[in-house]
């Protein structure tokens, strides 16, 4: 995980769905967004984790979507004046499914395709070069093949990819 400092509210949450969804709401009716969402399996059981900020905005959580549903919402919501903030992928009963938690926002959303590692990485810099930083990354495996989805929106700050170390290397790297 990486912390930052900051004296607004905050929450973390992690449930299986149902649960996840009912602490939405609830962290919604109390000034909290959705902001990082993940989810892994655990004792044959789904879990989404949430990291939730301070924030009176608009907003909107979408899951259990496929590749061509998503990336319809995401559309949708980006005309409506949300942003993708955070994605996550999932297998549920051999299907690969999305989820994603939109805030508002009226700057330039990128997501790119399902890309090999040698499209992403020049989809990366050509989008860095166009003032836009990738804000969540997600991989899998398709058809026996690695695919990358980036998500990138407008930002002009220093920016880095590094990617294909072990976890020493990263602490090492880290610590700088």
């Amino acid at each position: 995980m990486l912390y930052r400092g900051g004296n607004d509210g905050y929450a973390l949450w992690d449930n299986e769905l149902a649960g996840f969804l009912k602490y939405y709401q609830t962290a919604s009716s109390q000034g909290l967004r959705l902001s990082s969402l993940t989810t892994y399996v655990e004792n044959n059981r789904r879990f989404f984790l949430g990291v939730y900020r301070a924030g009176n905005d608009q907003h909107e959580l979408v899951y259990d979507l496929d590749w061509n549903a998503f990336s319809s919402k995401t559309r949708e919501l980006f005309e409506r004046g949300l942003r993708l903030v955070s994605m996550t992928t999932y297998l549920t009963e051999g299907r690969r499914l999305f989820a994603g938690a939109f805030r508002a926002g009226t700057d330039a959303l990128w997501i790119t395709g399902r890309d090999d590692w040698d499209t992403f990485i020049k989809s990366w810099s050509d989008l860095s070069n166009k003032n836009n930083r990738l804000i969540s990354l997600n991989t899998w495996k398709e058809n026996g093949k690695r695919v990358y989805v980036g998500v990138f929106r407008t930002g002009n700050d220093g920016h880095f990819l590094w990617v294909g170390v072990d976890w020493n290397d990263l602490v090492a790297k880290w610590k700088g």
